[in-house]
């Protein structure tokens, strides 16, 4: 596990190297050729301008940009095309004002990445592709934007079953369209065991004709016994989003609020609480009272292309309250206990804050990774930043401390895959302490591709020497350990890996369809060591991943998990006969 210090040194280390490295002209795509899916819809884009591929657009000039919606339904597909009349598709105009290069400019291949790459941020879009092709003379070329929406009206539906019953449905009516604008609205319908979830969302892209992206959501949480609201969350926002490397300024504003009630849930029940100081089993309900509000801004100067340098500044008021088990119903030793386990130190802070990052404009185009049969871009290369701020009770913080926040990562291609090292410090500084310590390291694998797929090895380690703010992390459910209840592991500390091999997709009416096996390992845990010799909880077993086009820009959301073997370590954390339930 590497220590803070080593991990701010890091940082410091790539934070030069933006004046140690040569500067390359522009950013770097690494791309791999167009899988067979995404080959077909660039020869129906070109069979319908009646063009032909330019091998040598450089440096040519644009004669114009022209735009390809396919349909969301199309020939082939089973679904009837008739119903491509009940949905909203992406107005041409509105395609055409987001490529990032113009009628009469220089064809820039970085140009045509960036464009792809700031379109494949919108949900709404499927599919994007991009290709060059010629012009009326041998000095001209025209730009071809191929794109695919996904169903715009449409009932996004999860449900998670547990041991216990049902621990999540959740259904969004949303029109992701509004009027071909890229304009999302949804309204909010969550059921958990214990409380009833409605709300609202609304989400701009641009605001005013300008690339301002707008968020703006609101949430009441009702509790199911009594029928009454207890409580809400919500954000709003708008910044400018970095869509170009050679954007030079960026900003944005925020607010945050929380103030509701937060239970654990593992398995679709509520998980109690069992005190160590008495002898008998508590059973209370673990149920803690949020109340906290961020809000902030920030200015971000951005220097180089290739070679990125940003300079920001900013300000954040952060309030946090947090109320466990009430003295007047329990035992003051029971209480004390559940406040030094499961509460969350409240906390005041309101302070400036300044921040550096570097980090490298070059990127892998890779299939098969995290979606099917459509291309990823993965930033590869170093990318470091370092924020440091002082909080003061002068502007009304509740405690006097100078901290740090550092993550630096480096990204290495290995043919069609790449290796990914990335670690993280926080530090907090008060005159005579340091009550905060927090450190994290993170590598992923993901092999090139061979005969019948790729390997995916995931390893996470989280350490809090110094807890002063009691935070804990939870473990368990689809991301690690599947095969386990939601949540099902809670600690300080995490240790963690995944192994995955992960097929390759094949075409069944219209639909990427891919498997996967995997075995996950790990952890959550109190105390400052891993024991040797203490085998970890593991699970294995097979997945299933869905995607189709015209459904959801995401393949990765549609999965669904079989485990196949589920080990439980003996636990060594306490000796009392509290050992097993005090996870």
């Amino acid at each position: 596990m590497p220590s803070a210090r080593s991990t701010v040194v890091l940082a410091t280390v790539l934070l030069v190297l933006l004046v140690c490295r040569p500067a390359f002209a522009q950013a770097t795509t690494t791309a791999s050729p167009p899988s067979a899916y995404e080959a077909s819809k660039i020869k129906l884009a070109l069979a319908k301008l009646g063009a032909t591929i330019d091998p040598s657009p450089e440096g040519k000039l644009v004669e114009d940009v022209d735009v390809v919606p396919l349909e969301v339904i199309e020939d082939g597909d089973p679904a009837p095309a008739f119903l491509n009349a009940f949905h909203t598709t992406t107005r041409i105009t509105r395609l055409r004002r987001e490529a990032l290069l113009e009628r009469g400019e220089r064809y820039r291949q970085y140009r045509i990445d960036e464009t792809v790459r700031a379109l494949r941020t919108y949900p709404q879009l499927s599919l994007v592709l991009a290709v060059a092709t010629r012009g009326s003379d041998a000095d001209r070329v025209r730009v071809v934007l191929i794109t695919k929406d996904v169903w715009s009206l449409r009932a996004q539906f999860d449900m998670k079953l547990g041991p216990g019953g049902l621990d999540l449905l959740r259904f969004e009516p949303t029109e992701r369209n509004i009027g071909g604008t890229l304009v999302s609205a949804l309204s909010r319908f969550e059921l958990y065991p214990n409380t009833l979830t409605l709300g609202a969302a609304s989400y701009m892209p641009r605001l005013a004709g300008e690339r301002l992206y707008l968020v703006a959501e609101a949430n009441v949480v009702i509790n199911r016994e009594s029928g009454a609201a207890e409580g809400s969350y919500g954000r709003a926002g708008v910044q400018s989003p970095q869509v170009s490397a050679d954007t030079p300024v960026l900003w944005g504003l925020g607010t945050r609020w929380q103030n509701a009630y937060a239970r654990r849930y593992v398995g679709a029940k509520l998980v109690t609480f069992d005190a160590l100081v008495t002898p008998e089993d508590d059973a209370i309900p673990d149920v803690l009272h949020t109340r906290a509000l961020t809000t902030g801004g920030a200015l971000v100067r951005s220097y180089g292309v290739a070679q990125k340098l940003d300079l920001a500044v900013g300000g954040e008021l952060n309030v946090r309250e947090l109320d466990g088990l009430d003295p007047a119903r329990y035992d003051a030793r029971v209480v004390a206990e559940y406040r030094q386990r499961r509460v969350p130190t409240s906390d005041r802070r309101a302070a400036p804050w300044l921040q550096a990052r570097v980090y490298e404009s070059r990127f892998l185009r890779l299939h098969d990774v995290d979606q099917l049969g459509l291309q990823e871009d993965y930033r590869i290369g170093y990318d470091a930043w370092l924020r440091a701020y002082p909080v003061t009770k002068a502007l009304g913080s509740s405690r006097d401390f100078l901290g740090a926040q550092s993550v630096a990562q480096y990204v290495v291609p290995i043919a069609t895959g790449y290796l990914r090292a990335t670690t993280e410090a926080l530090t907090e500084i008060e005159p005579d302490s340091v009550p905060e310590l927090a450190v994290a390291a993170n590598v992923a694998l993901v092999s090139p591709s061979f005969g019948i797929g790729r390997l995916v090895i995931d390893g996470l380690a989280i350490a809090r020497p110094r807890n002063f703010l009691n935070q804990r992390s939870t473990i368990g459910g689809e991301g690690r350990l599947r095969g386990y209840a939601s949540g099902a592991f809670l600690g300080e500390n995490v240790v963690a890996y995944n192994v995955e091999l992960r097929s390759r997709p094949v075409e069944i009416l219209a639909c990427q369809v891919g498997g996967a096996l995997f075995f996950d390992i790990g952890d959550a845990f109190d105390g400052a060591a891993i024991q040797p010799k203490t085998r970890r909880d593991s699970a294995s077993g097979a997945s299933f991943r869905s995607s189709i086009a015209r459904s959801s820009a995401s393949t990765s959301r549609s999965r669904s998990y079989v485990p196949a073997c589920r080990v439980r370590s003996a636990s060594t954390s306490h000796s009392s006969k509290r050992s097993s339930r005090a996870r």
